[in-house]
Formats: C-alpha cells, structure tokens, sequence
C-alpha cells in the first residue's frame, strides 16, 4: 500500500466527511434520540437500536459499535449477582455504554477497532454514601476476579491516567493480602476525582470466517448515591470527561436512567469551557489525539458543523490505524508479561493469532505514513517483527523473555511513529482551520 504524504491527508473535502462519518439520529423526544439498527456489514447477526444525545449519535459508526456490543455480552456486569455482594438495605442498578472516542468511525482500513471503550454507571440506593462506596468497590474487584476466573477474558488489572502501571494488576486482585491494599489505592484514586478503568483483553470471531482475534477493552466505572426517600444523584466521580459526555446506550431504558444524572444542557457554556479547558489541556500534555475528540465534540455541540467536518478528516489520515498498531503491540505485551510472572495464564492461542493479525497490519499499514523522519525506522520495526516471529515459530515457552524485548523495542517505535502523525496532522490541522 503506498503512503500518504503529509497534504494528501486531507485531500478529501469536509463535506464528504459529514456524508461518511456522520448518521442522522430520529428524535424520540425533547432529549431523547435513537438510531435504527442498520446492518449491512454483519448480516448474520440480530442488532438493537441505539440510544442516546444527538451529538453522540451524530457521529457514532453504529454498525461496529453493535458488534462489539454482541461480542461483549457474556462479559456483562450484569450476571453477577449483586445482592450477595451488597450491604443489607441497599440496591444496586448498573447500565452500560460505548463511549469516548469508541463512537467514531474508521475509515482508513477497512477492520475492526482494537481497543473500545465501554463505561458502567452504578446507581446505589441506600443509607449511607460511604458504605455505597464501599460497595461499589466491592463490585468492582469481584467483577475483574470474575471475569478472570468464569469467562475467557484476559484481565490485566485497573489503571488509572497518572500511571502505566495497573494500581491494581491481577496478580494483586487474587492475593487476599495484596486484594486489601488495592481496594484502598482505588478508594484513593476516586477521592481525588480521578478515573479509573478496568483494561481486559477478549477474543472474538469474526462472522461467516474462522478467524479469531481480540478486543482491547477500557471499562470505566461511576458510582451514583442516592438515599430512598431523595431524588437527587451524588456522583462519586465529576461527569465531565470524553468518556462521560459522548456515549450511546442499547436500551432506551438505560439511557433515561443516564439522564438522571448527566449535565442538564449539552450546549450550555459551562460545558463548553470544560470541554475546551480539556483540549488546552490534553494538547500541553501531548495527548494531541485526545485533545481533537474534545474540539470535535465542543464544535458539535455548538452546531458548529463546519469546523467539526475540518476535525472529521482526520478519519482520511493513517493516524488511527497507527495508533491500533501501537495499542495491539502493547496488549501483546500485556500478554506476554502475564506469561512471564505466570506461564498458565498466559493464553497462548489468544496470543499466537493476535500476534498473526498483528504482523498482517504491520505489513499493510507501516508504510501508510509517508516522512523523511520514518525511512529508516519502518524496515526496522517490520525486521524486528519478522524476527519475533521466527521466535514464535520454534518455542513460546523458551522464547517469552526475548519476545518480550522484542515487543518493547516495537511498541515504543511505533508508538514514536504515531506520534510523527500526530504532530504531521496537527501543522496540517492548524492551517485548515486558521483558514
């Protein structure tokens, strides 16, 4: 496949961005917007009606949220009997999402996105906010041993964004002793308003083929208090991040629920400033990325169609498919490090076919970038990948220390690689919307 040079990104114009990328969604009522189940990619498979603001489903790829949605349902929160974990007087209700920038479509390759991001609400009635909190919690690390333990997840632990290091890996969740300091780390982490998420790896198939690969998953959790006798919300979290304000939900019943408790105006200006503060601060910090959802989702919600197109190009550009190669070499890690500290939970078939699909895009998509800076690193990272997989090819076991600093090597480059894009995207950005 030949590269793009840095212009020919965004040679297509906004308008066929708008045609491509974004779905007018059927007003149900003043707040209420829902998406028909259109299916033309997945036949063989039954999809629900999407829910949610007009903003989320304006931009939503409602085809590949709905698979991910039938390959996540037997890891749903939901079979976990809650009232044995619960307190005595206490009820809990949880509803999920799709979120982030999981709502958006993926142009550049025709595949499935690697890494989704999904969030659970608990809504918790009760007596005490503190002991809903401590049940929340509880749910929490009963829901990640579960996952381990009853289904065929791969479970790397519960990080949060000051850290890429789990603050509570699996091994500390299994250990009675390590399982008390992790409940308290998580405790810690929501007091000071920070996120947490839940990072699981999980196979799936794609329909009509025999071929399996896997989902990175980023599960994000809030809880929402209230006593019996109160109708207002106590949110342990503040709603205010890309992941609270852009979701879609499967049921119309768990979205009227969400509107219980989500900002009363998505155009009020008070939102708006959050969400530009949010991408003064994700771009000081380099998460130039995360700081386009956020401009994106602002121009939206102000019904700014022109310049939310300009963003929408960037879909055009070889950015995100980068960005997965770089996240699919780090769940490989993350695969491999467990197999390292414990050769038996190490799924060896979930790896061997992940890392198959992985020299495939590799071999597709490493040269889509087209900058001087890279000529010399892309035929380095595709030997080392050649050479890792020579690695594969005589015996894992033996093999897992040098295909770990083989992943290492690759994951950093094509992570510098992304961020070559990245920096290549916003020159061409600043002189698109300067314009």
């Amino acid at each position: 496949m030949s590269g793009i040079s840095k212009f020919d990104m965004f040679s297509k114009n906004q308008l066929t961005a708008i045609q491509e990328f974004c779905n007018l969604p059927v007003s149900i009522s003043e707040k209420v917007f829902m998406h028909d189940p259109v299916n033309t990619k997945y036949r063989s498979l039954k999809f629900p009606s999407l829910y949610g603001s007009e903003e989320s489903l304006f931009i939503s790829d409602i085809q590949e949220i709905n698979f991910f949605a039938h390959c996540f349902e037997p890891y749903l929160a939901s079979k976990l009997k809650f009232q044995e974990i619960l307190h005595k007087n206490y009820t809990c209700e949880v509803i999920g999402s799709v979120c982030g920038k999981s709502l958006l479509s993926q142009s550049i390759e025709e595949s499935q996105r690697i890494e989704w991001t999904y969030s659970y609400d608990f809504f918790i009635e009760g007596p005490s906010f503190n002991v809903s909190i401590q049940n929340f919690l509880r749910i929490l690390i009963k829901y990640a041993l579960w996952l381990d333990s009853s289904t065929e997840a791969t479970v790397i632990g519960f990080f949060s964004p000051y850290s890429k290091n789990p603050i509570a890996s699996l091994e500390d969740l299994i250990n009675p002793k390590e399982r008390q300091v992790s409940y308290g780390l998580l405790l810690s982490a929501y007091q000071i308003n920070t996120p947490v998420w839940l990072r699981f790896l999980i196979p799936y198939q794609i329909p009509k083929s025999k071929e399996s690969k896997f989902f990175i998953v980023h599960l994000y959790f809030n809880l929402h208090y209230k006593p019996f006798n109160k109708h207002q919300w106590s949110s342990l979290r503040a709603n205010d991040r890309l992941e609270d304000l852009i979701k879609v939900f499967f049921s119309l019943e768990d979205y009227q629920k969400y509107l219980e408790i989500a900002p009363d105006d998505f155009g009020d200006e008070d939102l708006l400033e959050k969400l530009f503060n949010h991408v003064h601060v994700s771009f000081s910090e380099g998460q130039y990325y995360r700081g386009y959802l956020y401009l994106l989702i602002a121009y939206i919600f102000q019904r700014n169609e022109s310049q939310a197109s300009r963003i929408l190009t960037l879909n055009f550009t070889p950015l995100e498919i980068i960005f997965d190669l770089s996240k699919q070499a780090y769940a490989l890690l993350d695969l491999v490090k467990l197999g390292l500290n414990n050769l038996s939970k190490l799924d060896k078939d979930l790896f061997t076919k992940g890392f198959q699909d992985f020299v495939s895009k590799c071999e597709k998509c490493i040269y889509l970038e087209r900058n001087i800076y890279l000529e010399s690193l892309q035929p380095a990272i595709l030997r080392v990948v050649y050479d890792t997989q020579e690695l594969l090819n005589s015996n894992l076991e033996t093999s897992l220390l040098k295909v770990s600093e083989n992943l290492k090597w690759v994951y950093k480059n094509i992570n510098s690689m992304s961020k070559v894009c990245v920096l290549s995207a916003r020159e061409v950005l600043k002189e698109l919307i300067s314009h």
